[in-house]
């Protein structure tokens, strides 16, 4: 996260009278006691880190609240969904030098979360290389797949926090690759923190020159997010639907970008897959009838009409996004973007029933969860959707099972999408 920006005493200035309230508040405990300025680089401040010394804030001995995300963001501004978020606790490992005599040895790895926002060294390059295998097998096998993933590391070119956010999705995909190396995963996080701190940094203003770069970074930021969620999940599945609900309330934060400037990015250097997605979808033929039975679920519950009425709006996002999975299969394209549009199309009541573990809104996810399920050879997604319409049916038990049974049929590999 980006440091603070309060302002820090000079030595000269340590004898004028009110020195308390100049002191940084958030330096390290080391520095303070030392009366020196601190950086606030964390794990370990660089004061620190070159003396060998071991560093320690108070705020790491200290619980705070963990902020939480606003469900649906104002539309003109999208920094507060973005600059809340953190890099996923499960996919962080501690960066602490290691030493018992002399200075301390850092691997690349710790001396990376030392850099600044706009340093980049060749292992970076050696990353953004990567990062044109990942687009190509992440962004969707249009007519010009080439073009777009130029298109996409030509703006990355132009904005740090659009560079430091694709380096962590590729050092994520490497992490992937090669689960012995744990430098990669402690890559992902470093850099995936430089570029929020970056990001919050920057003119939120959108405008034709920052709402492609905004766009994207959203985008990777979501896919980054939904991997960790789906990849580091607790063992109570109460636990892990409060980490996915902070994930879909990040990438519903897409809609402030792309409602406010969609004209602007649709004419742009995407324009030939932004136009193969929206004809896909529009075009999409109904063929998602197993969700029939969600609304003969709801219409005999003992709801109230305004209820039953957001979650017939909620059955029919689901619909809609299970037949657009349907039709980019069966163009033999790789399917990840059916789940990703729920996520950002569904109204914001549902999300309210979601959050409070209505029954008939956790049936619905399991729904949701059968296009995860049939596209888990994508890395992000893997067993994800096994593993919410397991929990699902195991949470609401035999009384719930009726209204489970195309999920679960889709899991046995007796139906499909």
């Amino acid at each position: 996260m980006a440091s603070s920006n309060t302002s820090k005493v000079t030595g000269h200035e340590r004898v004028k009278p009110r020195r308390s309230h100049r002191k940084s508040r958030n330096g390290c405990r080391v520095c303070k006691s030392r009366h020196m300025k601190c950086d606030e680089t964390r794990p370990a401040c660089i004061n620190c880190s070159v003396a060998g010394r071991t560093c320690e804030y108070q705020s790491s001995l200290v619980s705070s609240p963990k902020p939480s995300l606003p469900d649906t963001p104002e539309a003109n501004s999208p920094a507060p969904i973005l600059c809340t978020l953190r890099p996923s606790p499960a996919a962080i490992s501690a960066v602490s030098p290691s030493h018992e005599h002399g200075p301390p040895v850092y691997k690349a790895a710790q001396l990376s979360a030392l850099d600044s926002a706009s340093l980049f060294t060749l292992e970076h390059f050696a990353l953004y290389n990567h990062a044109k295998t990942v687009l190509n097998g992440t962004a969707m096998p249009h007519e010009s797949p080439l073009h777009t993933v130029s298109v996409i590391l030509e703006y990355a070119l132009q904005g740090q926090y659009l560079m430091n956010q694709l380096l962590a999705f590729s050092a994520l995909h490497l992490a992937h690759l090669h689960p012995e190396r744990t430098d990669y995963p402690q890559h992902a996080t470093d850099l995936q923190t430089r570029a929020l701190s970056s990001f919050n940094e920057a003119k939120h203003d959108v405008s034709e020159a920052t709402c492609i770069p905004m766009f994207l970074f959203s985008s990777l930021l979501g896919l980054h997010v939904l991997h960790d969620t789906l990849r580091y999940r607790p063992d109570n599945f109460g636990a892990f639907l409060e980490q996915y609900m902070s994930y879909m309330s990040l990438h519903r934060g897409v809609s402030i970008i792309t409602g406010k400037s969609w004209a602007i990015i649709k004419i742009s250097d995407l324009k030939t897959m932004i136009q193969k997605v929206e004809d896909t979808f529009n075009t999409a033929p109904d063929h998602a009838h197993e969700t029939d039975v969600l609304y003969t679920m709801v219409n005999g519950s003992h709801m109230n009409d305004a209820s039953i009425d957001a979650y017939h709006q909620a059955i029919k996002c689901v619909r809609n996004c299970l037949n657009f999975h349907h039709a980019l299969t069966e163009q033999g394209t790789q399917a990840i973007d059916g789940p990703m549009t729920f996520c950002i199309t569904v109204n914001k009541n549902y999300v309210e029933f979601l959050k409070q573990r209505q029954p008939e809104a956790l049936v619905i996810l399991a729904f949701y969860a059968t296009m995860l399920h049939c596209s888990r050879d994508f890395w992000i997604f893997a067993d994800g959707g096994q593993y919410i319409i397991q929990s699902i049916t195991s949470h609401l038990g035999s009384h719930w099972e009726r209204w489970l049974r195309w999920p679960n049929a889709v899991l046995r590999g007796e139906s499909k999408i």
